[in-house]
């Protein structure tokens, strides 16, 4: 008796935590990316979540060689962001969404116009 009540037990657990994973949203579904690219003379880029929705009004830091800060920008309500900059090197890109969320990006040096001074 007690045996048949243990196993209906493990069942209702089992089954009870089936279906709240398979119910629950999938971790990727609040990946953050961001892009950037060369258009002109300044670098133009966006932030995303995989779900569709942008990181706005948030903070993109930008990184020279060495990891050394040379800037940051803000993100729109797209999530979109612009950037002028002052020499040819490579720029990285970082935007934390929060939670954890954090994605980066270079643009390579050769990639930027060569007017611009080497740095």
């Amino acid at each position: 008796m007690i045996r048949r009540f243990m196993r209906r037990w493990m069942l209702v657990i089992v089954v009870g935590a089936a279906v709240t994973l398979a119910s629950a949203p999938p971790v990727l579904a609040h990946l953050l990316k961001v892009f950037a690219e060369v258009t002109g003379d300044r670098i133009v880029g966006q932030g995303y979540f995989s779900g569709g929705s942008f990181p706005a009004n948030t903070t993109v830091e930008i990184f020279g060689p060495g990891r050394q800060k040379i800037g940051q920008v803000t993100t729109d309500a797209q999530g979109k962001f612009s950037f002028k900059p002052a020499k040819r090197q490579n720029h990285t890109f970082v935007i934390e969404g929060g939670e954890g969320h954090r994605a980066e990006w270079t643009v390579e040096s050769d990639e930027l116009p060569a007017s611009l001074p080497a740095r």
